[in-house]
């Protein structure tokens, strides 16, 4: 698994398991997500992007099955 804090005004930090495609994300306030089957080139497109917000809103949120961990 890969963790890397991120500068965004949403998250905190986000962490991808390549093997099982699996991308988690902190947003502020300590709300963890985690979103399933997220080929790599998306989280790399994440991480990225010169807008992390938008970038999520476009290619992640409604896009991947997801569950809240905390």
């Amino acid at each position: 698994m890969e963790q890397l804090p991120i500068k965004s005004a949403h998250f905190v930090d986000v962490d991808y398991d390549r093997e099982q495609k699996i991308l988690t994300i902190t947003f502020k306030g300590d709300v963890v997500y985690q979103y399933s089957e997220v080929p790599e080139n998306v989280y790399r497109g994440l991480i990225t992007a010169e807008s992390k917000g938008i970038y999520f809103s476009e290619h992640i949120r409604d896009k991947y099955a997801y569950e809240q961990i905390t």
